[in-house]
């Protein structure tokens, strides 16, 4: 696996074994700037991602194990260009035209 060197201003340190997702915060109206970079507010299950040396953990942001419910989405280390990497997401469902399931009818089992 092709690995790139660190930025010039990383600085080493051990992976965390959790940390806090980043959580939306309230506005009082609308704004933009160009220091400023927004994306869509798509309903999932907001998951933080642990990767180290071709191993993914994926944890709530209540720090509650989610492997289980995402088996199919332990392969993701693969595609990571990093020995350890920590993910800030929402993994959402998507349907055949791109479109975001509902919550509950795409995490039901």
């Amino acid at each position: 696996m092709l690995r790139r060197k660190p930025h010039p201003s990383a600085v080493l340190a051990q992976m965390p074994s959790t940390v806090s997702p980043m959580l939306p915060t309230l506005a009082r109206k609308p704004f933009s700037g160009q220091d400023w970079l927004f994306e869509p507010k798509l309903d999932g299950w907001r998951a933080l991602c642990f990767t180290r040396d071709d191993k993914v953990h994926f944890i709530s942001r209540k720090g509650n194990s989610l492997d289980e419910r995402f088996q199919e989405l332990l392969v993701i280390a693969e595609s990571i260009k990093a020995t350890t990497a920590i993910i800030d997401g929402e993994v959402v469902a998507l349907d055949d035209r791109g479109i975001p399931w509902k919550r509950a009818e795409a995490w039901e089992r």
